[in-house]
């Protein structure tokens, strides 16, 4: 699978990427990059131990990443759980804001492994 395919699969915009990043080469080879960050696993992690703050630094941390990345509902996700956990004790159930980033992070990772099982 192509980037471009990729991208389009999960339905980000891959043109905005490609302006942001200028190359392909660049595109996948932080895409691949992606698949070694340790956030999303940190986030899950200091949810589960309630560690807020920790869970906090994580979810900014992804958001950031994936929007550099062109991962836009990932990164929306992980703002919507960033901003619960803005001014510490979430006041909304976290579980389904987990969920919807889970799904939108499986997405991800999916199309960078195809896309990597092609080079």
């Amino acid at each position: 699978m192509t980037p471009r395919e990729g991208y389009e699969a999960i339905g980000e915009n891959y043109d905005d990427v490609l302006d942001r990043l200028v190359s392909e080469a660049i595109i996948v080879r932080f895409n691949q990059k992606f698949l070694n960050v340790s956030d999303y696993g940190d986030l899950l992690h200091s949810l589960e131990e309630k560690k807020y703050r920790d869970a906090f630094r994580a979810a900014h941390n992804l958001k950031g990443l994936s929007l550099n990345l062109g991962f836009t509902k990932l990164s929306e996700a992980a703002t919507e759980i960033c901003e619960e956990l803005r001014g510490g004790e979430p006041v909304r159930d976290l579980e389904p804001m987990a969920a919807a980033l889970k799904s939108e992070y499986e997405k991800v990772i999916r199309m960078i492994q195809d896309m990597k099982s092609d080079e």
